[in-house]
């Protein structure tokens, strides 16, 4: 179940957990209760995908919160009024004033929500899918994906069965989802780099005053570092771990293109995807998943293992496409077909080719390439 958090810090603390529908799952108060705590007990009502506030500024708790749950942080505009939170949850039956305020903080996030929560619904409907909305909607409000491509990941196996056109449509998915985990990944790391950055950036605060305190006791023993020194070395450190959130940053953008271009592509008829080798290493081979009939671009068939091929060729793997022209002794040793790419291949990425369709259809069912199909199934039987 995904639910939208309310969270009031303080001495007590008070909870208000919400479903997207607007019913109140749990709500609750304690004092002194720990960031931990709360987090354990609020885990097992469901999957907390947005955590408000009643502050325009983001308690560090909250924060801190919704960085160990995995959720997204909604904050008002402005501090949120004493009338403005009694209005919203006058309908609930919750009096302790920490829960109230939870609860109205809950409520102004999942307002903000609504318009995307009714376009996912809409989407579904149509679509015959809605008992997937929860998946969905948390992929498409997570990862910032568009609902087709979060139907994609939601229901590969659905999708890989409907796939009537041999292997395209489920190479194309299996690459969506290759991005997608990657994207995943790195947005993962980013956020372990941010952690890291804002626990740095606090100790070297606390670091400052403890120095600033001891500066005092020990000017008449040691000569202090000056305060130019410290401040460029706190600098240093910020600097290089803010040169490596950049560094994600872009890496997060290079997928988000990538995805969007392989978006653009899998909604083409005229074009289909193969897996992309650049040798017939057991290594490279090793990269995939295999089944009867796939084609793949191979960027240099003669560098190859006779245990890479052998893999191929028990998976029924009988086309290759390739890029550099293989010698005559691979094309007599090799069991597959050989493909010139030249002209068919439309775009080039790391894991796939997208190839057109239309002249790979027309190339394969030219006489020259029966010819070579029927002189392989000769040689296969003679040998």
């Amino acid at each position: 179940m995904l639910l939208v958090a309310g969270i009031d810090p303080g001495t007590t603390v008070g909870w208000a957990l919400l479903d997207l529908e607007g019913n109140l799952v749990v709500s609750g108060f304690q004092k002194a209760f720990s960031l931990d705590s709360l987090v354990a007990k609020l885990h097992g009502f469901g999957h907390i995908i947005l955590v408000g506030c009643d502050k325009a500024k983001v308690p560090s708790f909250v924060y801190g919160f919704a960085t160990k749950v995995g959720a997204k942080i909604f904050s008002p505009r402005h501090d949120l009024s004493v009338s403005e939170k009694r209005a919203v949850t006058k309908r609930y039956n919750v009096k302790n004033p920490h829960e109230l305020d939870a609860l109205a903080s809950a409520l102004f996030a999942l307002k903000n929500i609504l318009p995307l929560t009714k376009k996912v619904f809409s989407a579904l409907e149509k679509r015959d899918k809605l008992v997937l909305f929860d998946k969905v909607f948390d992929i498409v409000f997570s990862e910032e994906v568009s609902i087709q491509t979060a139907l994609l990941i939601a229901e590969p196996e659905v999708v890989e069965k409907s796939a009537s056109s041999s292997f395209e449509k489920g190479v194309k998915e299996k690459d969506v989802l290759q991005l997608y985990h990657a994207l995943r990944r790195s947005r993962k790391e980013l956020g372990s780099l941010r952690s890291k950055n804002k626990k740095l950036t606090e100790k070297l605060s606390a670091l400052a005053r403890d120095f600033a305190l001891l500066k005092a006791r020990s000017a008449r023993l040691v000569k202090p570092k000056p305060a130019v020194v410290i401040a460029g070395e706190k600098e240093a450190r910020i600097r290089v771990l803010s040169s490596k959130l950049d560094k994600l940053e872009i890496e997060v953008s290079k997928l988000r293109t990538l995805v969007s271009s392989l978006e653009s592509f899998l909604l083409r008829s005229d074009v289909f995807a193969v897996k992309h080798l650049k040798n017939f290493s057991f290594i490279d081979v090793g990269r995939f998943s295999w089944k009867d009939g796939d084609v793949v671009f191979v960027d240099d068939p003669n560098e190859f293992s006779d245990k890479a091929v052998s893999i191929l060729r028990n998976k029924g793997v009988a086309v290759v496409l390739f890029s550099k022209k293989p010698s005559q002794k691979v094309k007599s040793r090799l069991p597959f077909i050989f493909i010139s790419g030249e002209g068919l291949v439309v775009e080039c990425f790391d894991s796939v080719v997208v190839v057109d369709k239309n002249k790979f259809d027309r190339t394969v069912s030219s006489s020259t390439f029966l010819e070579k199909l029927v002189n392989e199934y000769k040689k296969e039987r003679s040998g």
